[in-house]
């Protein structure tokens, strides 16, 4: 799947957003301090198609990139309203003007893991997706996150959790076998 984006190059402060092309295709990538911190070519946007396919309704996203979700989400009629929570100020400063223009998204500078959705709001669909990295230690923020909206949410979903599942259960087993030759 390609997510189409066309965001004015800029910088400001830590963060810019540049293009790139591959294979005659346009990309764009957001930058923080030197660092590519999100890109939207095909291989990462695997990594959230599913999820991308399904949603409607009213959408939580814990998490917010460079609004790749945003982009997609807000194309679709059937999207109500897309709340997302992002705890770096500086990046929600840097993002939030490219969604000025579409009242059904919101973005707030929160924490996702203190963050409380309105009272009686439930959502149709929420993703989890507040880690740069994937690894075993994400675990305990998915399961966290997913026990908090398991009232408020219909569907939860969230980034590379089944490979960082699979991590901890390695980490464990690892773990036991050196337990276990002692």
């Amino acid at each position: 799947m390609h997510i189409e984006l066309n965001f004015k190059e800029r910088k400001e402060g830590d963060w810019s957003i540049e293009s790139f092309y591959e294979n005659d295709i346009k990309y764009q990538k957001l930058i923080h301090k030197g660092i590519i911190k999100m890109i939207n070519t095909p291989n990462i946007v695997a990594d959230f198609e599913a999820f991308l396919k399904i949603a409607e309704g009213s959408i939580l996203i814990n998490g917010l990139g460079m609004g790749m979700c945003n982009v997609h989400l807000l194309k679709k009629e059937s999207v109500t309203d897309l709340t997302v929570i992002e705890y770096d100020k500086d990046l929600v400063d840097f993002i939030r003007p490219l969604f000025n223009d579409e009242p059904r998204c919101t973005i707030i500078h929160g924490d996702a893991l203190t963050y409380e959705s309105p009272e009686g709001k439930h959502y149709n669909y929420v993703w989890h997706d507040i880690w740069t990295l994937q690894c075993a230690t994400n675990v305990k923020n998915i399961d966290f996150l997913k026990n908090k909206y398991k009232e408020k949410a219909s569907w939860q979903g969230a980034w590379r959790e089944e490979i960082c599942r699979q991590q901890a259960l390695d980490e464990a087993n690892r773990k036991k076998l050196l337990n276990a030759d002692m």
